[in-house]
Parts: structure tokens; sequence; C-alpha cells
């Protein structure tokens, strides 16, 4: 039999009463918890017949018949359990409780601190975060900090990173500028046409930079006198000599020597009594060597100016001086020869340079023994210490007007059609100019000035020519002398000077 505890019947298996909701239990259990015997509270369906089960219901209401003695009262300690409205009146009753207080949860990691009182148990609320946003993190043991291979930032680090951030920083700013001047210069002119030999390879001029050669670095000024006051009319400056900055030596037609002076004046240091000046070399601040135009020489050695004295002999006439020391100067002619000082005791000696008469226009000597000269027809001569050699016919078809070596492997000369040759690892190249060239000066290997018509510049950097910029307003730059890349001097036809220099 299934029956609840009020004496319902139910189907075998039943958990609750489907009558009443309560407990059911099944045969012996049930009865022996609530008193008597299986019998008196229901019919055991599992026995008997069907009509026995109606026979044993009361006529009138349908019901079995059961015993009318009440059931066995239930335990006290039952009572709320089994009582819904007794358990909810009981639990409102009852006085409030605080809830225990749960532990914290175990961490992973040991070792982890308080924060400052920021992480604590509250009473009667358990765990909680009191503490700002930003509070500090965890302290973690170094076996903690393995596990999570984690790596402390070191200062050495975090220094390289900001380095680097602000390299960065500088390099895109430096670019921008860059990007900002190539944009707003202007369009360099176009280079000089090839020459038609082709014996030799030419280059390609580079283009313009700001001012002439250093972009930034160095400018020149405006042209102005050099002195009205000691350069007489129709005179013109024939040579032009700078052994250090700031000390320049400069001959004229009019047979006189201007010295440079630290207050921009130019007053007169020497004169010759026989004839105009034709060129001069000054090899350091107290020694120069200057020849007029008959053949004769005015030396400065230890302060003081010689004489004139006869250099050689012959119907030429000088037309370039070179001393690479206070002892030794070569200087050459308009038909070939060539004259070499050895100092106030030996005097000068005569070699023949062109045996057939062609003129020397200009020569170069970084040593004593080493000097080069260019003179007609793109010919090239070299001195060895002793003897002459050539010609080497590097500019076939032009005349080479003035060369500038400052050493025994590097030289530039300029002809008379725009042209520049340059002697450097063994040979003769040329490269075009952009304008006809008057005079050069190389104050080291691989870094020269070209000057010449229409007071037109141009510079040499070692990978090319820069595009020919004006700075004398149309008149002709005849002589240039370089001391150092920044540090140059040059005049003009019309008795002007211009410096180029660091701003």
């Amino acid at each position: 039999m299934w029956s609840c505890v009020n004496g319902h019947a139910n189907s075998p298996g039943a958990e609750f009463c489907t009558t009443c909701g309560a407990r059911v239990e099944a045969g012996l259990a049930a009865a022996q918890r609530y008193g008597g015997t299986p019998g008196e509270y229901a019919a055991d369906y599992t026995t008997g017949s069907f009509a026995e089960y109606i026979d044993a219901m009361e006529p009138e209401t349908g019901i079995p018949a059961f015993p009318s003695r009440p059931f066995p009262a239930r335990p006290a300690e039952e009572d709320v359990a089994v009582t819904p409205v007794a358990g909810f009146t009981a639990m409102l009753s009852a006085p409030l409780t605080a809830a225990p207080e749960a532990p914290p949860p175990p961490s992973r990691y040991p070792g982890w601190a308080d924060a400052g009182g920021q992480d604590r148990p509250t009473p009667g609320r358990g765990w909680r975060d009191d503490g700002p946003p930003t509070k500090p993190g965890p302290v973690l043991t170094a076996e903690a900090l393995a596990e999570l291979q984690y790596r402390k930032p070191s200062r050495t680090r975090m220094l390289v990173a900001l380095a680097a951030v602000a390299l960065l920083g500088i390099t895109g700013i430096t670019g921008t500028l860059i990007v900002m001047h190539s944009r707003g210069g202007a369009a360099a002119p176009q280079g000089a046409a090839s020459p038609s030999s082709g014996r030799h390879p030419t280059g390609t001029a580079r283009p313009s930079q700001a001012g002439v050669a250093t972009a930034g670095v160095a400018r020149w000024s405006a042209p102005a006198a050099i002195d009205p006051q000691t350069l007489q009319n129709g005179t013109t400056i024939t040579g032009l000599s700078c052994p250090h900055p700031g000390v320049c030596y400069a001959a004229d037609s009019a047979a006189t020597v201007l010295t440079l002076q630290s207050s921009g004046n130019w007053p007169v240091t020497a004169a010759d009594s026989v004839g105009g000046l034709v060129a001069i070399s000054c090899p350091a601040k107290a020694s120069c060597v200057a020849i007029d135009s008959q053949g004769e020489a005015i030396v400065l050695s230890q302060g003081s100016w010689s004489s004139p004295a006869p250099i050689g002999s012959g119907s030429g006439t000088v037309t370039s001086v070179s001393c690479a020391s206070a002892d030794f100067c070569i200087a050459v002619d308009s038909i070939g020869q060539a004259f070499t000082y050895a100092g106030a005791s030996a005097g000068w000696s005569q070699q023949t340079v062109v045996p057939s008469g062609q003129g020397l226009a200009s020569v170069s000597c970084p040593s004593t023994t080493h000097c080069v000269a260019v003179g007609t027809g793109g010919d090239v001569y070299t001195y060895n210490g002793s003897a002459w050699s050539g010609p080497d016919t590097v500019d076939s078809g032009h005349d080479l007007v003035a060369v500038s070596c400052p050493s025994t492997g590097f030289c530039m000369a300029v002809d008379s059609a725009g042209l520049a040759a340059q002697f450097a690892a063994g040979q003769w190249t040329l490269h075009p100019l952009g304008f006809t060239a008057a005079t050069v000066s190389c104050p080291a290997v691989g870094s020269c000035l070209a000057a010449g018509s229409s007071g037109m510049v141009a510079s040499y950097a070692g990978d090319g020519w820069s595009a020919a910029t004006t700075v004398d307003n149309g008149i002709t730059i005849s002589q240039l002398s370089c001391v150092a890349l920044n540090s140059c001097v040059a005049t003009d036809q019309a008795g002007n000077v211009l410096f180029y220099s660091a701003q």
C-alpha cells in the first residue's frame, strides 16, 4: 500500500500525495510511523478484488470506511519543517543574527599584501575594496614572479626607450624640414654640354644648393670696392693669395701689393719699381713672391720685401706662380718656360716645359717635389722635383686657364669652354660647370670652388659640381683664393672684393 500521512491512497512509487501534498510512504512503514496496521488506513490495492474495495466504501460519500479514531500526533521537532505556515511565522519572530564572516579567498600567489589597508575584511560584510581606483597592486614573491615570467623593468631599459622615442621625434621633425627646404629651393640651371672629345668620361652637375657650396654653412658677401684710396682708377687685381684665414695679399696692375687688414682695409705694403705685377703666391703669413710683367720678382721674407730681381730670360710674360714653401716656388710664362725659386741664396733657375712654345696659363705646387702646369690645347705637364713631363692632353680643343692641387693625388683645372678637368685616382675626367670659369681654388682634396664670367661661382664637394650661382652682379671674377672650405676671398675685374665665409 502507498499512502500519505493523512491516509490518502496513492499510486505505488509516488513521493507526494496527489490529494493533500503530504509525503507518501509505502505499506508497513507508513502504518508503523503513524500507528495501527496497514488495513486501518486504506485498502491494499494489490490484494483482493475491486468489488471488495467498493464494499468497503460508505454508501453516502463513496469514501472508504476508515476507523474514526484520530491519527497519532507527530513529533514536535518536525512541526516547523512539515508546516510551512508555522515555519514562516517562526522565521519572522526570530531575532536577527549576524552572518558568519567569510574568510578571504585563497590567493594563488602567496605574499599578497594588505596594500595599505585597502583590501581587508569588513565586520559583517566580508572582504571588500575601499581603496582608490589606482591602489597599488599585489606584491608577489620571487616564485610567483617566476611563474608569471615577469621581468622587472630596469632604469637602463626605460632610458633607452625614452631616448628612442625622442630620436624618432627628432628624426621626423628633421626629415620634415629637409623636405620643406628641398621643395622651396629654386630650380637649378642646366649644365653645359659635354665636350666634343670622347677620350675622357664626363660628369654631371649637382642640383643647386642654398648659398653656393655649403647650404647654410657659408655665404658670399656682397661685392665691395677693395680700397678706393689705394687702388687707382683702371687698376685691376692680377693676383690674390690667402695663406691663412684673415690674411690675404693682392697684387695689382699698378705694381703694388695690398694687404688685407682686420679692419677690412687693403693698404699698400710693397711696390715694384719695374712694372705692373702679374702674379703672387704666399705660402705663409710672412712669406710671399710677386712677379711683374718684366720678369722680375719681389720677395717677402722675415717681414720685409726685397727689391725686384730677374727670374730668367726670354720674351714671354709670366702668367702664374705657386710656392710650396718659403724656399720653393715655380712660375710659368706665355711661351712654355718654367722658373724655379730655391731660396734667397740659390735664386732662380729656368727650364723649358713646352718645346713648341705653347703658353702655360697656370701652375700649382702642393709640395716641393710635385707641380702641375696647364696651358693651351688642354695639355697638362707635371714636375717631379727635378724635371717636367708631358704633355697629357686631357681637354682636347680647349685651353685650360687655371689649376689648383691641394695634394699630389688630386687636382682641379678649368677651361675656356665651361668644363672642369679633375685629376683623381691617377686619371683625368671632365665635368660640365654650367659657366665659363676664370679661376679655381681647392683648399682640400675633393673640395673646390670655381668662379668666372658674369660673377658666377660653383662648388665641388666630391660627387660633382653644384649649379652655378651669380654672386657679383654680372662682373667677371678673375681671382680666387680659399684657405679652407668655407673661407675664401675673391676679386673681380672692377676692383671689388667678395668674402665667402660662415655666417
